[in-house]
C-alpha cells in the first residue's frame, strides 16, 4: 500500500479582520479558517455577537477542499439577493482556496449604493481581506492499493523504494 497525493489547497492560517469604508458605510471583513460547516456556522455566530450593531452580517464559506461543492454556502442577511453572500463567495471561488469563510459585516452610513455598489463594496472588502490573509498548504493524500507479484530476490528493493517514496511525501 503507498500514498498518493490528491489534492493541495491554501487554507486561511489565522484569522484576520479588514475594515473599509464605502460612501460612509463601514465593512467589516473576517475571514477565517473552517474545515466544515458546523465551524463555519459558529465564526458567523461569533461575528454577530461582536458586531451587534451592524445592519448587516453577509456571509459566504467553502467549507471544503477548493474543488469540492460538497460544504459551499452564502447569505445576503437581508441585503438585497444576489448584492452581497454571492459575491463575497465569487471572490472566494475566484481565489481558490479551501476551508475558507469570509463575514462581512456592514454599518449604514446613510447612503444607499444600489444593487451594484452593493455588489462592489461586498466584493472590494472581500479581496481587501484576502490581499492580507496569510495561508497554509494543505496536501491531501489518498490511499492506493495494488497487487504485485515478483521474485523473492526483488522483494528487498521494492520495499526500499516504497519507504523512500512514502518519506519523501
Amino acid at each position: 500500500m503507498s500514498m498518493a497525493e490528491s489534492a493541495r489547497y491554501s487554507i486561511p492560517a489565522q484569522a484576520i479582520e479588514v475594515e473599509t469604508d464605502i460612501k460612509h458605510s463601514r465593512f467589516v471583513a473576517h475571514i477565517a479558517h473552517s474545515h466544515d460547516s458546523d465551524m463555519a456556522f459558529k465564526v458567523i455566530a461569533q461575528q454577530k455577537a461582536r458586531y451587534p450593531d451592524a445592519r448587516h452580517h453577509c456571509w459566504a464559506f467553502i467549507a471544503c477542499p477548493p474543488l469540492s461543492a460538497s460544504a459551499i454556502r452564502f447569505s445576503d442577511d437581508g441585503e438585497p439577493s444576489g448584492t452581497a453572500g454571492k459575491p463575497i463567495l465569487n471572490i472566494l471561488q475566484y481565489s481558490h482556496y479551501g476551508e475558507i469563510i469570509c463575514v462581512v459585516s456592514r454599518y449604514f452610513g446613510g447612503i444607499k449604493l444600489g444593487a451594484g455598489g452593493l455588489i462592489r463594496a461586498y466584493s472590494n472588502s472581500t479581496q481587501a481581506a484576502l490581499e492580507q490573509l496569510s495561508v497554509k498548504e494543505i496536501v491531501a493524500l489518498e490511499k492506493l492499493k495494488f497487487n504485485l507479484t515478483t521474485l523473492l530476490s526483488h522483494l528487498f528493493a521494492i520495499t526500499l523504494i516504497l519507504l523512500i517514496s512514502l518519506s519523501i511525501m
